[in-house]
């Protein structure tokens, strides 16, 4: 056993720094003692976890799914010990977190901070990503997700609700006027989404006294995704639907300023934080969910910032 969890370690290490020689270096060992470690280890799995050369070691496939679960292992092994000592509030080891890239600069990083203090031994590691990232073959713990959700086999906590406001700057409307209407839309630039994810959000939905109606729109610049349309808006260059929490910075500081609010819709969107079903919910997650929770209650942050 012993030996089982030295060669986990060192495997651990060498993935971690890339290479036997900064890893041996780490560990205290010679070079290769490192890789009759990590021969063992592989010889015992009957599978490679790494490529070697000269002078650098790279995962396989089935050395980065290892990799990953190895990493939670450790972590709980952290938390366990934690518990044992009698610390349940003590949380440490790495909390992996993905979300969007709309919401990760314009929400999560306001509130990381006051999460990062209350729990100074946890590390973070972050992914902002507008893909949809499967957290259990990625390895990560816990994601912030916008919209209905379709995977069963996570844990979902609704944390928010938020609508979309249409905006524009001040210097946009300075220069090409305000639209009235819905139907004004057409002799404006509108800022319009590339990915093929978010496409659905180039067509505009208005409540008006004839019923509902979607305006599709269009203009000389297209974007990425939520939060570089929004900076494109502060920027002059357009008409902008957005989310709530990408837009508020910008409606409480002037940059921005709503248009069309007779015909704005009103449907929320569910914001959830999602995570793999466990038996034991690691206390990392655990908090983080808990921090969430508390930091939105029942007005999210960017409603109350506005």
């Amino acid at each position: 056993m012993n030996n089982t969890l030295g060669d986990l370690q060192t495997f651990a290490r060498a993935a971690e720094l890339g290479s036997l020689t900064r890893a041996a270096q780490a560990l205290g060992l010679t070079p290769s003692a490192v890789s009759r470690s990590l021969q063992r280890l592989e010889e015992r799995l009957h599978t490679r976890l790494l490529y070697r050369t000269t002078r650098n070691v790279s995962l396989t496939e089935e050395g980065a799914r290892f990799h990953q679960r190895l990493l939670q292992l450790f972590s709980d092994l952290e938390e366990a010990e934690a518990e044992a000592k009698g610390q349940p509030g003590y949380v440490s080891g790495t909390l992996k977190i993905s979300t969007f890239t709309a919401f990760g600069p314009h929400q999560l990083l306001h509130l990381l901070p006051e999460f990062t203090r209350r729990h100074p031994a946890l590390k973070i590691d972050l992914d902002f990503s507008d893909r949809r990232v499967d957290l259990v073959a990625e390895g990560i713990d816990v994601a912030i997700r916008l919209g209905t959700l379709g995977d069963s086999s996570l844990v979902a906590r609704k944390i928010a609700w938020t609508t979309r406001v249409i905006c524009a700057s001040p210097g946009y409307i300075a220069r090409k006027g305000m639209p009235k209407t819905p139907a004004d839309l057409a002799r404006h630039d509108c800022l319009a989404f590339r990915d093929p994810g978010l496409v659905h959000l180039n067509d505009w939905p208005f409540d008006t006294p004839a019923g509902r109606i979607a305006v599709p729109v269009a203009g000389p610049i297209i974007a990425g995704d939520g939060d570089m349309v929004f900076r494109l808006a502060e920027a002059g260059l357009g008409i902008a639907r957005l989310s709530r929490f990408v837009a508020a910075s910008g409606l409480r500081d002037g940059t921005l300023v709503p248009l069309l609010q007779a015909y704005e819709v009103q449907d929320q969107t569910p914001l959830h934080v999602v995570y793999p079903h466990r038996k034991h919910l690691p206390p990392k997650v655990a908090a983080f969910v808990d921090f969430l929770i508390e930091s939105f209650g029942a007005v999210p942050p960017w409603e109350r910032r506005s």
